[in-house]
């Protein structure tokens, strides 16, 4: 059955991910042409939104190159990227997905109404989600409505406070690909202004959930500290680790200590019967459904190659003198219209840093448009993939949202302009 299964495969990706970024005898295009591979093998699967994305960014891609082939002849150097895939991404994903076999049990949480719950719903949202990633939507949905409905005061909290913690949180694949994306980039300097952006939208909301009738009778959560242990027993070691070994990459640090903390909690829960049964239905079931993210990721890859094979045949830049707290400001609208269109925030990161890197003089501040652009896309968007999981799953309805993300979008990117300016006035 496992034979059958791309799990396998994928997990001889994550492998050979890993091997490479510690500096094992193995080239990026082992694990780049594995993915190339179980992205074929998956992309039958993929559901009709998803396959559009990718195809349409990956023409844009190919585009690119044969533009740049049309003034000189391709070199392997120029394809390279797009072989490679965002292999060490791809093998972050891989990791991350494994944390879904040590989700905290029905018994760590308790219900509660009224704002407070409200509070507590978008802050468990907020916590867990920087680990489990999209899942926690799932986990936390079926808690709060049985039967599969949700009204929008609980909708709200859950998506704000999930798509808010990808600004900062390292387990999510936005802070891999834009580090990624950018070179010369700080991560521990992206994270207060990413915490900054996830204050004030927490604030706006909190303010708009007291404004929300419906908000006094819904149930909420009340964390008990028992189920914020993995995720700060995991942030602490990701970055104790990142400390000692600082040429290591924090995305290939996140990558192993996701699967070895499941790994330990599994075995310690219920021996190698518990950890082997789990093991195999990850591996079966689990791991085939990451077939989305490797079509987005791979066909990302061949947009920035392409595009960046066509900008130096062609000598193109923007012609944008300084690259200040407003030009900044202007590069999150963009990127946020983009997605609201049906551009899916990896290929706007990709192609954004593809022209805007060769202009840019703070990398960082770079990083930090892009990890705003992508969690107010995921809020924005009814095309995300954490909308789709609330209107489909739990009957959120995308009008109710975007209603109450018109008053949001104003306060926000006002906010998001002052903490760019505080980035550019500090460095």
């Amino acid at each position: 059955m496992i034979a059958q299964s791309p799990g396998l495969y994928i997990v001889s990706i994550l492998m050979a991910g890993i091997a490479v970024k510690i500096g094992l005898p193995v080239s990026p295009l082992v694990p780049g042409i594995g993915i190339w591979i179980v992205t074929l093998w998956l992309w039958p699967r993929l559901s009709r939104i998803l396959a559009i994305q990718s195809a349409i960014v990956l023409l844009i891609g190919l585009l690119g190159f044969a533009a740049a082939a049309h003034i000189n002849p391709l070199t392997f150097a120029d394809i390279r990227a797009a072989v490679e895939a965002n292999y060490a991404v791809l093998a972050m994903l891989i990791g991350v997905s494994f944390l879904r076999l040590i989700q905290n049990d029905r018994a760590s949480v308790r219900t509660t109404r009224g704002l407070r719950g409200q509070l507590q719903t978008m802050l468990s949202a907020h916590l867990l989600g920087s680990i489990l990633n999209l899942s926690i939507l799932t986990l936390l949905g079926q808690r709060l409505s049985p039967v599969g409905r949700l009204n929008r005061a609980q909708g709200l909290a859950l998506i704000r406070g999930f798509a808010l913690a990808s600004t900062w949180s390292p387990f999510f694949a936005s802070v891999g690909i834009i580090l990624l994306a950018v070179p010369g980039a700080h991560y521990g300097d992206m994270v207060p202004y990413g915490f900054g952006l996830a204050a004030c939208a927490g604030l706006i909301t909190l303010w708009q959930l007291h404004q929300a009738p419906e908000s006094s009778a819904s149930t909420g959560f009340s964390l008990r500290f028992q189920s914020l242990k993995v995720p700060l027993s995991m942030a602490s070691t990701v970055l104790v680790a990142h400390y000692i070994w600082p040429l290591v990459p924090i995305l290939t640090i996140v990558t192993i200590t996701s699967v070895l903390f499941t790994l330990i909690a599994v075995f310690v829960r219920g021996g190698s019967v518990l950890l082997g049964a789990s093991l195999q239905t990850h591996l079966q079931l689990q791991l085939p459904r990451l077939g989305g993210e490797f079509a987005l990721f791979a066909s990302s890859a061949v947009l920035g190659a392409g595009v960046s094979a066509m900008i130096r045949a062609y000598e193109l830049a923007p012609n944008i003198p300084t690259f200040g707290a407003f030009e900044a400001w202007l590069t999150l609208c963009a990127l946020v219209t983009l997605a609201l269109i049906g551009l899916h925030p990896v290929a706007g990161v990709v192609l954004a840093a593809t022209l805007l890197i060769p202009i840019v003089e703070d990398p960082t501040l770079l990083a930090i448009v892009f990890a705003f652009a992508w969690a107010l896309s995921v809020v924005l968007s009814p095309l995300s993939a954490a909308q789709l999981t609330l209107k489909l799953g739990f009957h959120v309805r995308t009008r109710d949202l975007a209603q109450l993300n018109i008053p949001f979008t104003i306060l926000i990117f006002a906010a998001a302009y002052g903490l760019l300016w505080l980035r550019v006035t500090l460095a």
